[in-house]
């Protein structure tokens, strides 16, 4: 959600190649990465007990521990103040432009609804996101729409050293067996054979056995122990 002087309301940076706002999530995630902090999420609390009016305050024994606990006291706009104890909950802080302002906000990032409703109400005119993660299936769904040959080009990533070739830094590149003779990974599918391919230039693979990894772990981290085979059991009976 933007502050006050930039585009109103919710902006979505969408991350699909197809979309208008690819790029500016794609610049937004580079500075994350490059300059994002993670810090305590001061909005999350744990409320002690009701809230307490002002002149009890002042008769409160557990000010006496204030200082050395972890709770807190907040005023609130009743004229009632509020005993807290804070949250360890961490939230991601990136400097960027994701809402259109021409210059860098610091923008508080958020993994849950309840989160980001939360701080909406604590700070209302602060610049808050939240980033909505793609499921496992998402995952595997996105790279395959990666190869469609209709596509208007591939996913590259940033250099990871200065001058580094453009095909080293695909996403994920599948070839046509007729084009790059060697493969990494080989399957038939609907009467055509195609490849993660082996090789240089147009048949380099990029980062397709990385991607392919990452998605491996994240579908395993998905399953239970209930999706694991299980072996038979054999009891034996001792005189």
């Amino acid at each position: 959600e933007c502050p006050s002087g930039a585009e109103p309301g919710i902006r979505q940076l969408l991350n699909d190649y197809d979309e208008p706002s690819f790029d500016a999530f794609r610049a937004y995630v580079e500075s994350a990465a490059d300059d994002g902090a993670w810090e305590l999420d001061t909005h999350q609390v744990e409320p002690i007990g009701p809230p307490v009016a002002a002149e009890e305050v002042r008769r409160l024994t557990t000010l006496l521990d204030l200082a050395r606990s972890d709770l807190r006291l907040r005023e609130l706009d009743n004229a009632t103040w509020q005993l807290e104890r804070p949250s360890a909950a961490l939230r991601l802080t990136a400097s960027g432009d994701p809402c259109g302002t021409g210059a860098p906000l610091q923008l508080r990032l958020y993994e849950s609804k309840a989160a980001l409703r939360r701080a909406q109400e604590r700070a209302p005119n602060e610049p808050l996101g939240r980033l909505v993660l793609r499921s496992p299936q998402s995952v595997v769904y996105f790279l395959g729409e990666l190869t469609r040959p209709e596509r208007k080009g591939d996913i590259v990533i940033r250099e990871r050293r200065p001058g580094q070739p453009e095909f080293e830094r695909r996403l994920f590149v599948i070839a046509d067996s007729a084009k790059c003779s060697d493969a990494l990974i080989d399957v038939q599918y609907a009467g055509r054979r195609h490849r993660i391919p082996r090789g240089e230039g147009p048949c380099h693979p990029g980062r397709s056995m990385q991607s392919l990894s990452l998605a491996t772990q994240l579908l395993s981290l998905q399953q239970s122990s209930r999706d694991l085979p299980a072996t038979g059991t054999l009891r034996v009976i001792g005189q």
